[in-house]
């Protein structure tokens, strides 16, 4: 019977102790920001760019960083083009090619296509 009531005696003592030292009061510059505290934000991780490199978001400054996952060396971070999708114009007609397939001729009036190119001119 002792020895359960200093057992609990002992834990007791122990949260009491653990939740009087979260109750730490923030300074002012602490809660707006100005100054280093507990709210300070961590940069996000965003994803993968490939096996050895992740992507950091920078929390201050906004930027995606590729993170060498053996280093931790940064360098920034330019996502890939979502897709590889060119469109031309070749002689006055509008072209779309995907990927390394023939390019597809979308448009066959180019009096309509002339007309909009010389609108655009005039705007201008």
């Amino acid at each position: 019977m002792n020895k359960n009531l200093l057992f609990s005696l002992a834990i007791g003592l122990g949260l009491s102790t653990s939740v009087v030292a979260q109750q730490k009061r923030l300074t002012q510059a602490q809660a707006l920001g100005g100054q280093l505290s507990l709210t300070k934000s961590m940069n996000g991780i965003m994803g993968w760019s490939d096996a050895t490199h992740y992507i950091e978001m920078d929390s201050k400054e906004r930027k995606p960083y590729a993170v060498d996952i053996n280093t931790g060396a940064k360098m920034p971070y330019t996502p890939p083009p979502k897709s590889d999708v060119s469109v031309t114009i070749k002689d006055k007609d509008v072209y779309i090619q995907y990927g390394k397939d023939a390019a597809k001729r979308l448009t066959k009036n180019k009096s309509i296509l002339k007309s909009m190119v010389d609108a655009d001119f005039r705007k201008a």
